[in-house]
């Protein structure tokens, strides 16, 4: 079971914490905040990490983005391991030869479905060794950037005592990251009579407790949000002390309850099911909830939908965004046992499916005789976050510095574009820096502070805010946000980086060779390779040159010539007939090396 606790509270009284609206291109982002009290046993040390990994819409590829700051000395090992947060665990994958300095890039080939399970599952850890620290001087737990979502079936058997009723209820309960605000959605069928009122309530299964919230009620539906106080709630959430109780006036303490709880996947979604939300628009009195959840490797998907007020005639999930109609992904399966205002099942997902729901193109959709195209509807809405990553680098800034000083920098926007999530770490800063912030601008153009941060002498910074509208979040969705940090050696900004759903390739690892007395950089993307590796620099001469690519032992094993114009030259060398391994890539003019780097086939 998942617990709050063991996804935030544990890490954010640490240097650095670990962290409904759709995310709109199937992209999922992962994390991994790095520091000594997370090594087990914890390691006493100021260096600190981030890591960002991304699986992209097909999942056929993984980015790994990271940077160390202050280790004790340079890396030598870094990997994903097997293992809970706490606990030890074993390698899964080798990421070291990976590493350059103190930053990591990586993109990762059709990552498996087990590591993608292990993943999201909280059951993979980050690890960065040093000399001083063989097991590991930092290290972070790679957590799905979502919020949190709880949810229950409701029947009179859960009453204490037990109520003899057919009514049935579902609820889904969405806390935020921030853990200051619930957001909860309850939809009751059959009860006795009209809901008189409606609480969430503190005490264990089996005994009854005092009332936590009044909830909000209309009609049979039961929607709204609260704003927490204290921890409270959390606490005796995590711990499976809160339920859902709805009175009736023939049940005077409650009707129907269920217990709070996490269900056993990775990805949450919900939707209120009504007439409004039909195309076009219903007038009906009948109402509905739908909450379902993925399992680990996201293939399969469990949902529960609860109705009441109609008689239906089908059920489906239907491709569509909200204000369109569109084609039935499949029938949904009645409850098979009494009282029968239910579906519940589980459906196999392809990766297309997985990414209209993620989208928010997907709705639930109940039929009747009065209503064949459908009564009522609901759009179903993820509980993953909008996640957004950046790269830092002096390249970036306008004008760009001669810094050589990185970062790496996230963004991630709850699903109602209210809240916004943010880490960034630095590392190679000239000095400690005077300022960061979030500033608005496109790529290339300067704009004014969005969000400061607190001031930091860690090199690294993380919290939270509130967007005004919903406008406001586009905006950086749209790519016209950025993160600065400032010094005092460069107060406009020492570096920079454009916060959007995929990394700029500015900032991106390069390489230096020298030609004609100039310093000429080169960058070598992707690595690891798949098929294909391109290489990318400006020259300030024309030639021919020759691309080699030698195995561990030195020998040839691929030779392609590069006309290299004076200017900006791109070459792309085929890698396929490579066998998976590591490679040195050179690029040499009559019999000299310019330049080599090593890169990865996988």
């Amino acid at each position: 079971m998942k617990k709050i606790y063991s996804i935030f509270f544990t890490l954010f009284f640490l240097l650095i914490a670990t962290f409904l609206m759709a995310n709109k291109d199937g992209r999922i982002l992962l994390s991994a905040t790095l520091n000594g009290a997370n090594e087990v046993p914890a390691v006493n040390t100021k260096a600190k990490g981030l890591v960002t990994i991304v699986l992209e819409e097909d999942r056929s590829m993984m980015t790994i983005n990271g940077v160390f700051d202050s280790l004790s000395g340079p890396v030598t090992g870094c990997h994903f391991h097997k293992g809970v947060a706490g606990a030890t665990g074993g390698v899964v994958l080798n990421l070291g030869t990976l590493v350059k300095g103190n930053r990591i890039y990586a993109q990762i080939a059709n990552p498996s479905k087990t590591l993608i399970a292990q993943m999201m599952s909280d059951s993979i850890y980050f690890n960065v060794h040093t000399a001083a620290n063989t097991g590991g001087e930092i290290r972070g737990q790679v957590f799905l950037r979502t919020d949190f979502h709880v949810w229950t079936l409701m029947s009179g058997f859960n009453e204490v005592p037990v109520v003899n009723t057919n009514a049935l209820g579902l609820a889904s309960v969405v806390i935020s990251r921030s853990l200051a605000k619930v957001e909860y959605k309850v939809v009751a069928t059959g009860l006795s009579g009209a809901i008189t009122g409606a609480h969430f309530h503190y005490g264990a299964a089996d005994k009854t407790g005092p009332v936590a919230f009044a909830l909000t009620v209309t009609g049979n539906v039961i929607a709204g949000t609260i704003d927490l106080p204290d921890t409270k709630f959390i606490d005796s959430l995590d711990a499976g002390r809160v339920y859902v109780n709805v009175h009736t006036a023939a049940n005077a303490g409650g009707e129907i309850r269920g217990q709070l709880g996490f269900f056993d996947g990775a990805i949450g979604f919900d939707a209120l099911i009504d007439g409004a939300q039909e195309v076009p628009a219903v007038t009906t009195n009948a109402k509905g909830l739908m909450v379902g959840w993925t399992n680990y490797a996201l293939d399969t998907l469990q949902y529960a939908v609860i109705y009441g007020g109609l008689t239906p005639t089908a059920a489906h999930f239907h491709t569509g965004a909200a204000g369109t109609a569109g084609g039935v992904i499949t029938a949904l399966t009645p409850y098979n046992r009494a009282p029968s205002a239910a579906y519940v099942d589980r459906i196999a997902l392809s990766n297309d499916n997985l990414n209209k729901f993620l989208k928010g193109e997907v709705y639930v959709n109940i039929h009747t005789a009065a209503n064949t195209g459908g009564e009522i509807r609901g759009q179903v809405s993820t509980t993953i976050h909008e996640g957004l990553v950046a790269d830092l680098c002096g390249k970036q800034e306008n004008p760009a510095t001669t810094s050589t000083a990185s970062g790496v920098g996230m963004l991630s926007i709850d699903r109602n574009k209210l809240i916004g999530f943010f880490t960034v770490v630095t590392t190679g800063l000239s000095a400690n820096a005077t300022a960061a912030h979030i500033h608005k601008g496109a790529k290339g153009a300067n704009g004014g502070v969005y969000v400061g941060f607190t001031a930091s002498t860690s090199n690294a910074y993380n919290g939270a805010f509130i967007f005004p509208t919903t406008t406001a979040a586009d905006s950086a969705i749209n790519g016209l946000m950025y993160f600065n940090v400032h010094t005092a050696a460069n107060s406009g900004g020492e570096i920079r980086g454009q916060i959007g759903k995929a990394l700029t390739p500015d900032c991106l690892p390069t390489g230096i060779f020298e030609l004609n007395g100039e310093q000429l950089t080169v960058k070598v993307f992707p690595n690891p390779v798949l098929d294909r590796v391109t290489l990318q620099f400006d020259s300030n001469e024309k030639m021919t040159a020759q691309v080699v690519v030698s195995d561990l032992v030195g020998r040839r094993v691929l030779t392609q010539k590069m006309a290299v114009v004076n200017g900006d030259n791109q070459l792309e060398v085929d890698t396929n007939p490579l066998s998976r391994g590591i490679y040195f890539l050179q690029l040499m003019h009559n019999g000299k090396i310019l330049f080599a780097e090593k890169v990865v086939k996988q």
